[in-house]
């Protein structure tokens, strides 16, 4: 069972480092496209919020 879960972590760790990167900055980048960016808005004191 731990050799089948290091298998599948080797094959999506792109995919979790693209997740971890995305909540860091707000841009998530696979293969080096971005898919997706967060789109952040102000609230009333001049702070931006997700």
């Amino acid at each position: 069972m731990h050799g089948r879960a290091d298998h599948i972590l080797s094959l999506y760790k792109e995919y979790l480092d693209a997740l971890a990167e995305f909540d860091r900055t707000g841009v998530l980048k696979i293969h080096g496209k971005v898919l997706y960016v967060r789109k952040y808005h102000e609230n009333k004191d001049k702070y931006l919020e997700a």
